[in-house]
Formats: structure tokens, C-alpha cells, sequence
């Protein structure tokens, strides 16, 4: 089975093809400014290189967010374009169950995680994961607030977010959350591979037309707009 994957909600973009478990081709950008522009062509050069056409992919695969709004524009237009000319199925999840799905099969003995990736403006996109499920509606909180998160215990910590905010998430708790450099900090398209074949072979695929962007925050263009009508009516 073949399965092609692209990942760009996060400031690290990334696309693989997989055979099965065998990757055939995988590649990473960690410019978010080129995104776009680094999708395509590293979908053409990875399917040279493994001598494959589009149209014989099984099945496609992008996450829904959340994350950069442009990232997930770009990443889903493009899976989302294939799927309908090829008539193939479409697999997605949110970026932070990829982060962590990534981390489970890693390390199965893994109990708990919680995943932050940096919304920008003193916020993070967060969730936290119990035994391999998401056991938390996924939400931006100010970077402050995961201090007085009442559930976590001897977590994994993973995403961006520890890093941008490093200041702000100094926990109370001795070994609250644990970081480890064997796990990725980013949601990678390899990982999407896996589950979107999974996914395939389970019957739980969805159609082109039925992806749902998760857009937890308004775009910044939207904040800016809605900051002008406010001031707007203050005025009058």
C-alpha cells in the first residue's frame, strides 16, 4: 500500500511517502516563509526519486491543525486537489495527535503527554494524551495557564511551545513534565503516513470534501480586521 503524506501546520513542513512500513521518500523544511513553494517540489522530487506516479498512491494524508492558518491552507489544498482528480480517500487527524502518535510508537510505555506548539502571541495550542488517546479538548491557552493544568503526572512534554516559552512553563511540581530529545518536537508527514494507512485498512478514510480545517484562533488578518470595526463603532 502506498501512502502520501504532507505536514505543514507548524514551522517545520515535511513530506513522505511510504510503501507500506518502508519509507521511500521523506523530506523536511524548516522555513515557514516557503512552505508552499517547498511542498510541491519536494512532492515532485519524491516521486522521481521512487519512480512513482500520483496516481498510483493509495491513499493521502495532511493534518488539520491547528497551526499556521496559511501551513494548513496550502498543505490541505494540495492533498485535498489529489484525492478529488485521483479519486482516492483522504486520512487526517490534528497535528498534536500526529506529535504524539509519533511518540506512543516510539515508546509504547509512554503514559501520559502533553503536547503545546507555539500559537504565537504569548499563546500555545494545547492537549494532553493518556495511554496512546487524547484525553483533553485541544485549545490555545495563554503560556502561563499550563502551569495550573490540574491532570498532568510524570508527563512527557513535547511540541515547540517548551521551547518558545521555556520562561513561562517553569512547573511547580518536581518532574511534572519530563523533556526527551528522542522525540520530535514537530508533527512529521511519516507519521501520517503510518496512520493514514492504518486508517485505509480499517475502513476509517474520509472523502476530499468532508476535511475540516481545525482553526482554534482567529487569523491574524481576522484579529486585525475585527480591531478596526471595534474601533470603528467606538468611534460613532
Amino acid at each position: 500500500m502506498l501512502a502520501l503524506a504532507i505536514e505543514g501546520s507548524t514551522s517545520r513542513a515535511s513530506i513522505c511517502l511510504k510503501k507500506d512500513s518502508e519509507i521511500l521518500y521523506q523530506e523536511f523544511s524548516d522555513n515557514p516563509k516557503t512552505h508552499s513553494e517547498f511542498l510541491n517540489a519536494a512532492i515532485e522530487r519524491g516521486l522521481k526519486s521512487a519512480g512513482l506516479q500520483l496516481s498510483q498512491i493509495d491513499v493521502f494524508a495532511c493534518s488539520t491543525g491547528p497551526g499556521s492558518f496559511t501551513g494548513i491552507r496550502v498543505s490541505s489544498s494540495i492533498i485535498k486537489s489529489f484525492a478529488m482528480i485521483f479519486k482516492k480517500p483522504m486520512f487526517t487527524t490534528d497535528s498534536l495527535s500526529v506529535m504524539a502518535m509519533a511518540a506512543y510508537e516510539k515508546d509504547p510505555s509512554q503514559k501520559q503527554i502533553l503536547c503545546l506548539t507555539n500559537a504565537h502571541k504569548n499563546m500555545v495550542y494545547a492537549a494532553i494524551f493518556e495511554n496512546g488517546q487524547i484525553s483533553s479538548e485541544i485549545k490555545a491557552h495563554n503560556a502561563g495557564e499550563i502551569l495550573n493544568f490540574p491532570d498532568l503526572d510524570q508527563a512527557l512534554g513535547l511540541g515547540d511551545g517548551f521551547a518558545v516559552y521555556k520562561s513561562d512553563l517553569k512547573f511547580s511540581k518536581s518532574n511534572s513534565i519530563s523533556r526527551d530529545l528522542r522525540f520530535a518536537d514537530f508533527p512529521d508527514a511519516g507519521t501520517l503516513c503510518d496512520l493514514a494507512i492504518k486508517s485505509f485498512k480499517n475502513g476509517t478514510t474520509i472523502e476530499w470534501n468532508l476535511y475540516k480545517p481545525l482553526y482554534i484562533r482567529e487569523s491574524e488578518a481576522e484579529e486585525v480586521l475585527k480591531l478596526k470595526k471595534n474601533s470603528a463603532k467606538n468611534l460613532t
